[in-house]
């Protein structure tokens, strides 16, 4: 008798064990779970159906992906939401999804977009290299230009023609895939430059950081008389430089 509940006893505990270290287990996979985040575009106030959106009309919450709907717009997406009409009613801080913007042409403008004193200058992707498929509206670059310096010599130059330009659209259509055309917001002087400089040189895009919104005020022009030097200190620049991966 004695030994039968000895059994029942010892059965008792490893049960009551094997349920602790199952949530325990449990626990953890949620916190794991609700520690990869995505950032998501919501409403930042009601909007009436057919309202066509603006910056007003849009903000960035950050949602657990778990619990992030499908067909949300994500963060690096926002700008393609701006001009386009708003087929559904929404209520503040509602994310939005695709199937409530009007993607086709109604309601769309690009000069809608565009910043007061600004323009919008598009570029042949075929004559600008680099991120040829990897760009999108909202993105921020810096053009590169390489070019035969004149002179005698003619040297064969880099330098860093513009910084922090936004992307406004990319192709025709960003949902068709590849894109042969890239529309960036310049100022007047700034698409003076670029008319000259896709003519004139070799054009390539560097992608920016969301974040990184400063200009450097001097940069440095490459030739193959500082070509080492100059790979010496980017070498230098990215020793303590870590990548940081997250979700969009």
């Amino acid at each position: 008798m004695f030994k039968k509940k000895s059994v029942l006893m010892v059965i008792s505990l490893a049960s009551g064990l094997f349920g602790a270290i199952l949530l325990y287990l449990h626990n953890i996979e949620r916190d794991k779970i609700l520690q990869d985040r995505l950032f998501l575009v919501a409403a930042a106030k009601s909007v009436a159906a057919q309202q066509v959106l603006g910056d007003k009309h849009l903000q960035i919450i950050e949602v657990p992906v778990a619990f992030a709907p499908k067909g949300a717009v994500a963060k690096k997406e926002q700008a393609v939401l701006l001009g386009r009409k708003c087929l559904l009613p929404l209520e503040a801080g509602q994310i939005i999804l695709w199937n409530y913007i009007d993607i086709g042409n109604a309601g769309y403008s690009l000069a809608s977009r565009i910043k007061v004193g600004m323009r919008a200058m598009t570029l042949s992707v075929d004559k600008v290299t680099g991120m040829e498929t990897m760009l999108q509206p909202g993105h921020r670059l810096d053009v590169l230009a390489t070019f035969n310096q004149p002179g005698e010599k003619r040297r064969l130059v880099t330098r860093t023609l513009l910084q922090n330009l936004i992307v406004l659209a990319v192709g025709n259509d960003r949902y068709a895939g590849d894109y042969a055309t890239l529309t960036l917001q310049v100022t007047p002087d700034q698409a003076e430059l670029l008319a000259f400089a896709e003519k004139a040189t070799e054009l390539r895009f560097v992608l920016r950081s969301e974040n990184d919104v400063e200009s450097r005020s001097e940069t440095s022009l490459i030739d193959f008389d500082n070509f080492l030097h100059a790979k010496k200190n980017a070498i230098n620049e990215t020793k303590n430089v870590r990548a940081k991966v997250v979700y969009e």
